[in-house]
């Protein structure tokens, strides 16, 4: 009986790790719509050539996404306006990859900067960056600012950089340009 208990306990840890370890990590990019088609979109980010992202997955699969992401996203099949801004949500990798959702900025201008953290005022939520030819910019981590890390896209209410860090930031520009996307570079 002991026996019995101790091997199927084991048995129910293999399939919890099992299940655990297949839960795909959602990641986000920012482009711009360049086609929308019956199954996919391709969308092209930093002016290169348009990456294709899968909108009607075959089976179901299990992500990690937070729920206020997905709330203020919506689902990646029912974009349909080509030339405007898009945060990505997805998983996968190189050409195999597949949009659990997205979050439409509009026609807008975004900009894009990678650089370094100099300075960061938590009750501001003011960053500054100097990017790798000395220039800097001072930004406002938006109300809904986006971060994507090793261990996927969360939301950045919370997010405080850390002086040195290495980021990529998307942005508004305007009087005080606003961050809309952050990636911490690898």
């Amino acid at each position: 009986m002991k026996a019995n208990f101790v091997h199927g306990a084991l048995s129910a840890l293999v399939c919890c790790a099992t299940a655990v370890s297949a839960q795909m990590t959602v990641h986000g990019v920012v482009g711009t719509v360049k086609a929308v088609h019956p199954h996919d979109i391709a969308v092209a980010v930093d002016g290169g050539p348009p990456s294709s992202y899968i909108t009607t997955p075959t089976g179901q699969v299990s992500v990690r996404f937070e729920s206020d992401l997905r709330a203020d996203s919506m689902d990646a099949a029912k974009i349909q306006k080509v030339g405007d801004t898009v945060l990505v949500y997805y998983y996968g990798y190189g050409s195999d990859t597949t949009a659990v959702a997205i979050k439409d900025l509009g026609t807008e201008k975004y900009t894009k900067l990678q650089g370094t953290v100099t300075a960061f005022d938590k009750k501001s939520r003011m960053v500054s960056l100097k990017d790798d030819s000395g220039k800097e910019v001072t930004a406002q981590l938006g109300d809904d600012l986006v971060v994507d890390t090793d261990m996927g896209v969360e939301s950045g209410k919370k997010f405080a950089p850390h002086k040195g860090d290495r980021v990529r930031v998307t942005f508004l520009a305007g009087a005080t340009p606003t961050v809309t996307f952050l990636r911490e570079a690898l």
